[in-house]
């Protein structure tokens, strides 16, 4: 018999991911994206690049040629980030757009999570709380991350808020 779980459709999401010289942090912030439970095959991944000067074109473009997510696309265009978060819109595929910061690292499960508060909550817009911490370099994210990792405290409470930040945030597609 199977579970409701396996037998569970899940809608597909773009994950828009607007960059620029991240190339110190972008393949931490994939692999982040990569370990996500919520099926690979259910995520299509658009990249804008604002123009970077060092190499996180070549490390994004080789990590996600690699990943095993539905497809992706990498645009590569001199933009603003309203703009280059428009041109994910764009492009997006699926029910959902999903905005995720360059520079963000999650657990595991934030997706599953977000999306099950999304459809619980019958929200427009869901968001993650973000904790801000603060690093030299990305050799420092795993240390840091075994430190703040056991203090945290979950609630499993949704909090409605008038306002939000777009470093981890999923919109309804209309």
């Amino acid at each position: 018999m199977q579970t409701a779980e396996r037998r569970r459709v899940y809608p597909l999401i773009t994950i828009g991911i607007v960059v620029f010289n991240r190339e110190w942090i972008i393949e931490k912030m994939l692999s982040s994206l990569q370990s996500q439970t919520y099926p690979h095959d259910r995520l299509f991944v658009v990249v804008v690049d604002g123009g970077s000067k060092d190499n996180t074109v070549k490390v994004m473009s080789d990590f996600l040629a690699k990943s095993d997510f539905c497809g992706y696309e990498v645009i590569v265009e001199k933009t603003n980030i309203p703009a280059a978060r428009n041109l994910c819109i764009k492009k997006m595929q699926g029910e959902f757009i999903f905005f995720w910061d360059s520079d963000v690292v999650v657990e595991s499960t934030s997706l599953v999570t977000l999306l099950e508060i999304h459809e619980k909550e019958k929200a427009d817009m869901t968001g993650s709380e973000i904790t801000e911490i603060f690093v030299d370099s990305a050799d420092m994210v795993d240390q840091k991350w075994n430190e703040w990792i056991p203090t945290v405290v979950r609630s499993g409470n949704c909090v409605e808020r008038n306002l939000t930040s777009t470093a981890h945030i999923a919109l309804t597609a209309l």
